[in-house]
């Protein structure tokens, strides 16, 4: 059994003193991880707008594609 003979003054410093590191440690880790989320989320923005052009270079090629299609068609039934 651990009997603690501090003054209260003297025990509530080093508690305060532990709890303040304990926090700057969590703070540092926090912002960390905020910065690798904003870098994870970033990321994920770029390769969500490159995929959008994706898909809109696409439609565009198939649009002109169903264009010359309807073309030739109208073309051979004109003959």
């Amino acid at each position: 059994m651990v009997i603690l003979t501090c003054l209260p003054f003297i025990c509530r410093g080093k508690f305060t003193g532990i709890g303040k590191s304990k926090r700057k440690r969590l703070e540092t880790r926090f912002l960390e991880q905020q910065e690798r989320l904003k870098i994870i989320q970033d990321m994920f923005k770029e390769e969500i707008n490159q995929h959008i052009q994706d898909c809109r270079n696409t439609l565009d090629d198939l649009q002109a594609y169903q264009i010359e299609l309807k073309e030739n068609a109208e073309k051979q039934s004109g003959e």
